[in-house]
Order: structure tokens, then sequence, then C-alpha cells
């Protein structure tokens, strides 16, 4: 029986390509890119999630609206390739029980949206993830 060893530089090689996975911070500062571009402003609060198919696939460019009751107009993003969005433009004095979150994304329906924060208060940050399927196109809303 031989056995064959794998060349030192193809051991580097693969050590240099298989490396550790970036850390994802709770607010979401990394979770999203590696650049800063999601910095939270003083006074807002930070509304992010994902949005995936049944399967546990990301559902790229769905829009993720946010609409304040009592307010006109609502807050829209994009999920990026990973099927994950930020949104910060709420104000932090803004109960989130009065916030409603929902995601349109063509040809597909809500199958769940769970909100995984443990403070439901405002100025907290709220995780709010959706599940979809393919079918009808229904908007999925949280609150």
């Amino acid at each position: 029986m031989k056995i064959k060893l794998i060349p030192l530089s193809l051991a580097a090689l693969l050590a240099t390509v298989v490396s550790a996975p970036s850390p994802v911070l709770a607010n979401g500062a990394v979770f999203f890119d590696e650049e800063g571009e999601h910095e939270v402003p003083d006074g807002g609060t930070v509304y992010f999630g994902s949005v995936k198919d049944e399967r546990g696939r990301a559902v790229v460019g769905a829009v993720v609206e946010i609409k304040v009751k009592g307010e006109d107009g609502e807050y829209a993003t994009r999920t990026n390739p990973l099927g994950r969005y930020v949104n910060f433009r709420v104000r932090n004095y803004i109960d989130p029980k009065d916030v409603e979150v929902k995601v349109v994304m063509p040809g597909y329906e809500m199958v769940s949206a769970t909100n995984r924060s443990r403070l439901k208060v405002q100025g907290a940050d709220q995780e709010i993830n959706f599940v979809l399927k393919a079918g009808v196109a229904k908007p999925a809303a949280a609150r």
C-alpha cells in the first residue's frame, strides 16, 4: 500500500484558500460589508436581517420596505448577494410596535417572518428574518 503525500506548495495553497470566515457582529457591522458603509447615524435604529427561500438560499434583490404608522412614505432597501438587508433610517424614538416591515419580491410569497430581537423597545436594533417561497406574489410583512 502506497501513501501519497501532498506537496508542501499545494498544502500552502489550500491553507490560503480555505481561511477562517470574517467575524459577524450583532449590530451588523461586518455582517453586511467590510467598508463601513452602514454606520448608524446618531438617533437611528438598525433594522436588519435576511431574506431566504424555503431551502435556505439567499433571495437576492428583494425589496425590504419599512413603514412607520402615522408617517408618510417608507424606508426601502434591497437585499445583497447574501440575501441580507440593513436599514438604519428609522429614528430611535419610534416604538417597534408602530413599524411594519415587509418584503416585496415578484414571484414569491411569504412563508414566515421572524423577529429575533431580544428587546422590542424604542432604540433597540431589530433583526427580522424572512422566508419566502416561489409562487403567487404577495408582500411578506412583519410587525
